[in-house]
């Protein structure tokens, strides 16, 4: 299955009356990093074909310390569509596309092949595959 990369940002964000790439940059992001970011994610890339850069103005480690920041700045946030799927609605946190292609998250689920038929197996396969429907992954 695969999640779209989607922006984050408070209900009445700016950035959102005008939908632009050039909004998009304009203002800082929030970045979700367990560890200092070594590299460029696939948003970052896709962005720099387009001749931007986006400015990082806070890393938190986990998504669910982003909304209560994004709640109450101007700041973005880009992340997988399913992330914010809670936190949004507590937070008053609006979703966009956003504003150029980029592939989306891709996940797969991989399983034992000496006791992955087993019931136990099936049935905790089966709760994770209806999970991930639920939460908007394609099949």
């Amino acid at each position: 299955g695969a999640w779209p990369w989607v922006t984050f940002g408070r209900k009445d964000h700016p950035a959102f009356t005008d939908w632009s790439v050039k909004n998009w940059a304009r203002f800082p992001h929030v970045l979700v990093s367990a560890s200092p970011p070594s590299g460029r994610g696939p948003v970052d890339q896709m962005a720099s074909k387009l001749g931007v850069t986006r400015k990082i103005g806070a890393i938190v480690p986990h998504f669910s310390m982003a909304a209560p920041i994004l709640a109450g700045t101007d700041m973005l946030l880009v992340v997988p569509s399913v992330a914010m799927h809670d936190l949004a609605a507590v937070y008053g946190i609006a979703q966009r596309s956003l504003p150029f292609e980029t592939p989306s998250l891709n996940f797969s689920l991989f399983h034992s092949a000496t006791s992955g038929d087993e019931p136990a197996s099936r049935w905790f396969r089966s709760h994770i595959e209806d999970a991930a429907r639920t939460l908007g992954g394609s099949e």
